[in-house]
């Protein structure tokens, strides 16, 4: 009765050490790093090109460099958008599956497939005035 009332204790101290470890470990990750302390700046002056001759790269230090030209572009390329449903597209004179299948880049088959009740998987059997559906995505 006396070693279960000790091992009982000894077993509640162990358990208690634990968790007050695992808490201590826990606050000590929280608590937000201290910011290093900065060293006082001093600029120092650029090497000019008064003699004619260009300053070498290894003189110039990074606060002396300003940053790197870029040229402005006014046409502003925007990617086409994915479409999520599905088109209705009437066939013309002169359209085919594999025209209209890369006017909306995806493949023949695709188009085929998704027509199937009224191509029956034929490219031939296209005709002007039928209504197609374009799946918005290939495959």
């Amino acid at each position: 009765m006396q070693s279960a009332r000790l091992f009982s204790i000894f077993s509640w101290v162990v358990t208690g050490l634990i968790v007050l470890s695992l808490l201590g470990f826990t606050f000590w990750k929280i608590q937000p790093l201290e910011s290093p302390t900065t060293a006082e700046f001093s600029p120092t002056i650029a090497p000019t090109a008064e003699d004619g001759k260009m300053p070498s790269l290894t003189s110039l230090s990074a606060s002396t460099i300003k940053g790197i030209p870029r040229l402005v572009s006014l046409n502003t390329s925007i990617p086409e958008q994915a479409r999520y449903y599905s088109e209705e597209y009437k066939v013309k004179r002169g359209d085919s599956v594999f025209g209209i299948a890369k006017q909306f880049n995806i493949k023949p088959e695709t188009l085929l497939w998704a027509n199937y009740d009224l191509l029956q998987d034929s490219p031939d059997s296209i005709r002007v005035g039928q209504v197609l559906k374009i799946p918005p995505v290939d495959g």
